[in-house]
């Protein structure tokens, strides 16, 4: 386990050290965030939460256009976001009650910006979210998928990391204008409510 917290650590180190040659400069943020990300996933491990808690990543629907481009080329981050998740099946467990059908649900925090690098600056949006959402490892194992296959642990893997759009709904702060969006799914972003 710590290997793989260093082995990640390095690799994030690595691309901001490619990064800051580059046209998008070394970001210490995201290097104290990829070590922290290492850090929890180690300390998910140790402790045996991965049946309470998780983080995934997805992609909601891009925008044709995100309002006034305003230079620059590549790829931009406003179709990604990415989730802190807390199983309810796993809280009902540890807390000995019985959640019901809310088992299948997730309780999550969301992160994603819309407009970066290459909107107006105006434009620009970095959402802070609160998502009910579907928990599909737990309905894989009420339909009876075994989790100890191999074809079962990819499954289970996948819906794990993977956050997939449409299976989820929620609420999102923009940091930058101080405004709501939705209910949605992380899609919302200027000239779309």
């Amino acid at each position: 386990a710590l290997l793989g917290v260093g082995v990640s650590a390095f690799a994030g180190l690595m691309t901001e050290i490619g990064d800051g040659r580059g046209r998008y400069g070394f970001s210490y943020e995201d290097l104290v965030m990829d070590t922290l990300g290492a850090a929890t996933s180690l300390a998910i491990t140790h402790y045996g939460l991965d049946d309470l808690v998780g983080f995934r990543a997805g992609l909601v629907p891009k925008p044709t256009a995100v309002c006034c481009p305003f230079g620059g080329f590549g790829k931009d981050y406003t179709e990604e976001i990415y989730t802190g998740d807390l199983k309810i099946a796993g809280l009902g467990e540890r807390a000995k009650f019985n959640p019901g059908p809310a088992r299948f649900l997730l309780v999550s925090v969301s992160y994603g910006s819309k407009g970066y690098p290459y909107a107006d600056p105006l434009v620009r949006e970095r959402q802070v979210g609160f998502e009910v959402g579907l928990n599909f490892g737990e309905i894989l194992r009420a339909i009876g998928v075994p989790p100890d296959k191999w074809w079962g642990k990819i499954r289970y893997f996948g819906f794990d990391v993977i956050r997939l759009p449409y299976t989820q709904i929620g609420m999102y702060y923009d940091l930058n204008s101080g405004k709501w969006r939705g209910p949605g799914i992380g899609d919302s972003y200027p000239g779309r409510p």
